[in-house]
């Protein structure tokens, strides 16, 4: 009997070879990040050619937006560790309800942002340190950024349930064809008709979502989608919610503190000198100059968790190390080639993507390298952070992200206070040394403290095991059942 893609895909990750596994999951959404780096920074130049204030706007409400969508994707991301566990085990019908309760929770979200967001959007940047100027030219910009953060929420059912199947490829199709829509439009906007209005920079980005979304839901909704969502399977069933909520609670957290640690930081950064825009939209650019390397080899953090989640559920913890030791080899040649890239052989050229615009002047161009020279620290400490972080991940030890980047934010507003301190931040190169210190030392102490973590996780499950298992156990026998691959004792345990 021919094997449905699907399953095909699912026998390759619980017995294929390591490599290939690896490289074949991880590509695409490699792709994928590397792309949505490039939306960034594609949104920071169109504001940059509109203006310095557009520019530093962009870079503020950046990490709000961040702050209120880390809900929804830290609900998408405890969810498909539980659906990967469960599609592993080969227990079909436990991951498709964990994929209906997590679309359940996150129209409960859309609701939250609809009623009570968007209605206060003027208070919550005004909150969040925005400026009467800032208010004034973004405010429209901020509140078309929450309805897309709605039409996100719908797709990050679907990227989490694809990625759980380790269908990684759909994922990447989908975002080659929605950058495609998104440039051409600021394209059109910011350069073909010369629309001086940040608006338009968004109203892009909502259209090329909405092409995901109705991409999405021809899968999701699809009879021949085994985790298909159904409306008469929405529900909030205590069991499947509460387990949802225990594992992402922590995810969102994580992303909530780094995000509101950014706003915090943005805060200090415009108190240093006057004319404080071009510092804070200077580190937006330095931060998505690094994004370049960092947010591709988070790709690594995502695939690796759902590989090794699989395999765990399948009671394989050989083959989950196997995994993250060739995860490791992958993403430190992705984080050397890139580092040497942005550092050393294309930075002039990247920076001056920024400062064609007539009104940007070279003090901006300026900054942001001062930035950047202490910001590309965070390149290889963000390789280790996320490698480490995606085996921790698929073995379900998600509170160590609220744990992390507490310890990341506090260190990095320490560093900028000591600055302010000890340091003249009132000069311009002063303030953009210290901006970058914090980034680079910040991430440099998580770096290490993870590391730390894992050792302490590992000599302690290799000491009392996890769930029953251990690093010595042999891989399980598999044999197929009604044309799913199981392990040989589960059907005698059954």
């Amino acid at each position: 009997m021919a094997k449905s893609y699907n399953e095909v895909t699912r026998r390759k990750i619980l017995t294929g070879n390591i490599w290939s596994v690896v490289l074949s999951i991880t590509l695409p959404l490699f792709l994928y990040q590397l792309f949505n780096s490039l939306y960034s920074l594609i949104d920071a130049i169109m504001l940059v050619n509109i203006s310095t204030t557009a520019s530093s706007a962009g870079a503020l409400l950046a990490q709000v937006k961040t702050m209120i969508s880390s809900l929804g994707g830290g609900i998408s991301s405890g969810a498909a560790i539980l659906i990967s566990r469960k599609y592993g085990a080969g227990d079909i019908e436990s991951a498709k309800k964990y994929a209906n309760v997590m679309f359940t929770i996150e129209l409960i979200i859309i609701s939250v942002i609809l009623l009570v967001f968007i209605p206060l959007a003027e208070p919550i940047m005004r909150l969040c340190g925005c400026n009467d100027e800032i208010v004034n030219i973004s405010k429209g910009y901020f509140r078309l950024q929450l309805v897309e953060q709605c039409i996100i929420c719908l797709n990050n059912v679907f990227l989490a349930t694809e990625k759980s199947k380790g269908n990684t490829k759909i994922i990447f199709i989908g975002n080659i064809i929605m950058m495609g829509i998104k440039l051409s439009l600021n394209a059109l906007f910011v350069y073909g008709i010369k629309i001086d209005d940040m608006i338009y920079v968004e109203l892009a980005s909502i259209i090329s979502q909405l092409f995901l979304f109705i991409m999405g839901a021809f899968f999701m909704f699809n009879k021949k989608n085994i985790f298909r969502i159904h409306y008469k399977n929405f529900s909030l069933d205590k069991e499947y919610s509460k387990k949802i909520l225990i594992i992402s609670l922590p995810l969102f957290l994580g992303k909530f503190v780094i995000s509101l640690g950014k706003v915090t930081v943005n805060a200090i950064c415009a108190t240093f000198i006057e004319g404080d825009k071009l510092l804070v939209g200077a580190l937006g650019v330095s931060n998505n100059i690094c994004g370049l390397i960092t947010n591709p080899g988070n790709a690594i953090e995502d695939s690796e968790s759902s590989i090794v989640s699989q395999n765990l559920g399948n009671r394989n913890m050989k083959r989950s190390m196997k995994v993250f030791i060739t995860s490791v080899i992958v993403i430190f040649i992705w984080s050397f080639i890139g580092f040497i890239c942005v550092r050393f052989l294309f930075l002039d050229q990247i920076v001056n993507l920024f400062t064609t615009a007539e009104a940007v002047s070279q003090t901006y161009k300026e900054l942001i390298k001062g930035i950047f020279y202490y910001d590309c620290l965070s390149i290889p400490s963000l390789a280790v952070n996320a490698v480490i972080l995606g085996l921790l991940y698929g073995y379900g030890q998600t509170i160590l992200a609220t744990i992390n980047n507490l310890v990341r934010i506090a260190t990095r507003i320490g560093v900028l206070l000591i600055c302010k301190v000890t340091m003249d931040t009132s000069n311009l190169e002063n303030a953009a040394k210290a901006a970058g210190l914090s980034m680079g030392i910040s991430n440099v102490v998580i770096a290490t403290f993870v590391t730390i973590i894992l050792l302490i996780f590992l000599i302690k499950t290799k000491r009392k095991g996890y769930k029953g298992m251990h690093f010595t156990d042999p891989e399980p026998e598999m044999i197929e059942v009604d044309g799913i691959l199981v392990r040989k004792d589960s059907i005698k345990e059954a």
